[in-house]
């Protein structure tokens, strides 16, 4: 099969140990329903290895394709002013539907790609053998079904094990991603979902119904539960935009949903 390498974005910016890069590719743009594609982020940079340090794992939203194995690597070529370090996270993607499967884009710290798309084909038809007995068939059926019965039976004996009870901050970065993949590019869905998700963390932790404040008021609320002022101010803003937005025509720019749920969850992962 032909093997196509889409290369979409390549973004720079200045920072203290010179400039750095993002580039994404996939190997091919239509891939059959029992062949994978390798999709890839590549992270360039001027200086050493530790110009630059990424130590949270990546968390891209695919829509009809899964993962079904991820890699990274990190290498450096070069001396002093001419080092060049490379940092590169690789994922092998399977079809999971026939369509489209698209990768969203994705956060890395300022850096953000681009949406990529393949086009997954329909599966191919299962040969039926002609000569298979019957009587074979109402075997093997009658065994599954009992092995079925039989566990279904001996599980429901030792059903007693408790679910581990999550945390507000787990339920709430649950959420986020939850919000993040249903809301896609449409700021105004998004902050509607952070009405409801950001008061039910609110009020699990800090034991207040944050809906009837102010952002003011809010943030006092915030600082005498504990919170430090600046983390305070930044959940009351948060939340006083998303109010508003929930309630008036919004205008985005492209990846500014992107954006805003990388700040929040980095904050709170911080907490």
């Amino acid at each position: 099969m032909i093997r196509f390498l889409i290369a979409l974005l390549m973004l720079s910016v200045s920072a203290t140990a010179g400039s750095i890069s993002i580039s994404q590719a996939v190997d091919k743009s239509t891939v059959a329903y029992e062949d994978s594609v390798q999709f890839e982020i590549r992270l360039q940079w001027q200086g050493p290895q530790s110009a630059y340090l990424f130590d949270k794992p990546l968390s891209p939203t695919i829509l009809g394709l899964k993962v079904r194995g991820f890699s990274s690597s990190i290498a450096s070529a070069g001396t002093g002013p001419e080092e060049i370090t490379t940092k590169t996270y690789r994922y092998t993607l399977i079809p999971g539907s026939p369509g489209v499967g698209r990768i969203q884009p994705v956060s890395i710290e300022y850096l953000i790609t681009e949406e990529m798309t393949v086009n997954v084909a329909e599966p191919l038809p299962v040969p039926v053998s002609g000569g298979f007995p019957i009587w074979l068939v109402i075997v093997i059926v009658v065994v599954v079904a009992a092995g079925a019965g039989a566990f279904i039976w001996h599980r429901s004996r030792n059903r007693e094990v408790v679910e581990p009870v999550k945390s507000p901050k787990e339920t709430l970065l649950e959420d986020l991603a939850s919000l993040k993949q249903d809301a896609g590019t449409d700021l105004k869905n998004f902050q509607t979902g952070l009405c409801r998700i950001l008061p039910a963390y609110l009020q699990a932790v800090y034991r207040f119904d944050p809906n009837d404040l102010e952002r003011e008021a809010l943030t006092e609320r915030l600082i005498a539960g504990g919170l430090v002022p600046d983390k305070a101010e930044k959940v009351a803003g948060w939340l006083s935009r998303a109010r508003i937005d929930k309630f008036r025509p919004v205008s985005a720019s492209p990846g500014e949903t992107i954006r805003l749920e990388s700040e929040i969850r980095n904050m709170f992962e911080s907490m």
